[in-house]
């Protein structure tokens, strides 16, 4: 299984590039299909309207754009970095109950 994917929740088009910029996919993505993620860095993506496609990793997921509207080069969030920030809150959440 891969480390982040990009999964459709319903049928839509979708254009998928790397950190770089370089363009990995234009195509069309079929409701509960996944596209691996893995090595794209920080990858942008586009489609004809938000709300349709979920982007995850690390255990953290986002919903890409609103619901309705374009999405044009959506950048997906560090989630390696929420997933740190939201482990350190619960450590500290945890520690705080052991002193009480």
């Amino acid at each position: 299984r891969s480390l982040s994917n990009l999964t459709a929740l319903q049928d839509v088009r979708v254009t998928l590039r790397g950190e770089d910029g370089a363009l990995v996919t234009d195509r069309i993505l079929r409701k509960g299909e996944e596209i691996s993620t893995d090595g794209l860095g920080r990858w942008f993506v586009a489609a004809p309207y938000g709300g349709v496609l979920e982007a995850s990793g690390y255990g953290q997921s986002a919903i890409v754009g609103e619901v309705g509207l374009k999405v044009e080069n959506w950048r997906v969030p560090d989630f390696a970095i929420i997933a740190a920030e939201a482990k350190a809150i619960a450590d500290a959440e945890a520690a705080k109950m052991v002193i009480q």
